[in-house]
C-alpha cells in the first residue's frame, strides 16, 4: 500500500557504521522496548499463582504462551511490512475495511487504558507500603504522578524514544529479584514448600484457579499493540527477518524472568495463605530494609514506564479516527496547516494523548475507588 509506506522513513546503513547498538530502531532496543510493554504488574503476581497450580503447570504454561506470543509477533511484523502499514487500524483498513479498523482501535484502546489504569493503582499501592499514607494520600499521589510523569512522557513522537527507560525499568525489576533472593536467604524455604506442593501447587484447586493462571500468562506476554509501531521504527529498514529476532529476545527475557520470579517466590513466600497476592504484599514486613524499599520503588518506577506504552495505541487509534473525519491519510501530516510551529495533526496527537492519560487517571483515581 503507497498509503502508509512513508510513515517509517529508512535509514542509510552507511549512516549507521558509528551508531550505538542502543540507537533508535536498533535490534536491542526494539526488543527491550517490546519486552517492558509485557514486563508490568503482572511480574508482581506470578508467584502468587505458581504457588496455586504448581511449578510444572506455570512453565508449561509460560512455554507455550511465549510460543504463542512469537507466532504472533511474528504474523503482525509481516502484515505491517507487507502492507507498509505501521498500526493495525492503517493494517486493517488497507487488508479489510475501515470498520474493522474501528472494531481493532476500538479493543485495543480498552485493553490499554484498562491496563494504564492497573498501573496507576499498583504505583498508589506501592507508596501506600513505602509511606504508610492513607487512601486520600494515596489518591492525590497517583493523580500528580499521571500529571506530572505519565502526562509529558505520553507525548513522544515513537515508541523506541522510550528505549532507555525501558532498559533501566527491566534492570529495577531485577531489584524486586534481589530482594526476594534475599529474603530466601534470610529465612530459609518456607515451610508450607515441599515436593509435592513446588511441583503441583497447594492443591484444592478448582478449574477456575487454572483459568485464572492461564489469564495471567496471557497478560504476561501481552505487547502485541506495539508491535505495527515498532516494527515501522526499525532501521535502517523495517522487516520481518529483523522482528522475529526482536521477539526472540523479547520473548525470551519475559520467560527467564517470570520463571526465576515464580520459583523463587513460592520457595521464599510458601504456598496456600503464605503467600500473598503480590510480591509487594509479601515483601511488606520487611519494607524498611533498604534493598527492599529500593526495590519497592524500583516497582513504581517499572510499571509508571510501562504505561507509557499503553498510550500508543489510544493515539493510533485517535489518529486514525481524526484522519478520516479530516479525509486524510496517513502520510499527509507534512502537508496539514500548521499552528504554533506544529501541524495539526501533531496538535491532534497532543490532545489525545492528554486525553487518555486524563481518562486513565479519572479510572484509576475516581472510579476504583
Amino acid at each position: 500500500s503507497t498509503e502508509c509506506s512513508s510513515v517509517a522513513t529508512p535509514v542509510k546503513a552507511k549512516d549507521l557504521k558509528h551508531a550505538s547498538s542502543f540507537r533508535h530502531g536498533g535490534t536491542l532496543p526494539t526488543a527491550v522496548c517490546l519486552s517492558k510493554a509485557a514486563l508490568g504488574a503482572g511480574v508482581l503476581s506470578v508467584a502468587a499463582h505458581c504457588a496455586e497450580v504448581g511449578i510444572i503447570y506455570q512453565t508449561v504454561g509460560l512455554v507455550l504462551g511465549g510460543l504463542l506470543a512469537l507466532i504472533s509477533i511474528r504474523m503482525i511484523a509481516k502484515a505491517s511490512v507487507s502492507t507498509g502499514c505501521w498500526s493495525y487500524e492503517d493494517i486493517c483498513d488497507d487488508l479489510f475495511h475501515p470498520a474493522m479498523s474501528i472494531f481493532t482501535g476500538f479493543m485495543n484502546v480498552c485493553n490499554c487504558i484498562g491496563s494504564g489504569a492497573g498501573y496507576l493503582i499498583v504505583c498508589g499501592q506501592v507508596f501506600q507500603v513505602i509511606t504508610g499514607a492513607n487512601e486520600s494520600s494515596r489518591r492525590l499521589f497517583v493523580a500528580l504522578v499521571g500529571i506530572f510523569i505519565c502526562g509529558p512522557l505520553a507525548l513522544a513522537r515513537s515508541v523506541s524514544f522510550m528505549r532507555h527507560l525501558a532498559a533501566g525499568s527491566v534492570a529495577a525489576l531485577m531489584l524486586l529479584v534481589v530482594s526476594v533472593v534475599w529474603y530466601l536467604g534470610e529465612n530459609g524455604v518456607d515451610e508450607t514448600v515441599s515436593p509435592q506442593t513446588m511441583m503441583f501447587g497447594a492443591g484444592g484447586a478448582t478449574v477456575f484457579t487454572y483459568m485464572n493462571s492461564i489469564n495471567n500468562i496471557v497478560f504476561a506476554y501481552n505487547n502485541q499493540f506495539n508491535v505495527p509501531q515498532l516494527t515501522g521504527e526499525l532501521t535502517p529498514a523495517p522487516s520481518t527477518k529483523r522482528m522475529v529476532r526482536v521477539s526472540l529476545l523479547s520473548t525470551g527475557i519475559c520467560f527467564v524472568l517470570y520463571v526465576v520470579v515464580s520459583v523463587f517466590g513460592v520457595l521464599a513466600f510458601g504456598v496456600g495463605e503464605n503467600q500473598g497476592d503480590s510480591l509487594v504484599v509479601d515483601l511488606l514486613p520487611v519494607r524498611k530494609e533498604w534493598h527492599v524499599l529500593l526495590s519497592l520503588v524500583a516497582v513504581m518506577f517499572s510499571v509508571l514506564t510501562c504505561f507509557q506504552f499503553h498510550v500508543y495505541p489510544i493515539r493510533q487509534f485517535a489518529a486514525y479516527a481524526v484522519r478520516k473525519a479530516r479525509g486524510r491519510g496517513a502520510d499527509d501530516e507534512k502537508t496539514d496547516v500548521t499552528y504554533g510551529g506544529r501541524s495539526l495533526t501533531r496538535w491532534w496527537d497532543i490532545a489525545s494523548a492528554l486525553a487518555s492519560v486524563a481518562v486513565i487517571i479519572f479510572i484509576a483515581v475516581v472510579i476504583t475507588s
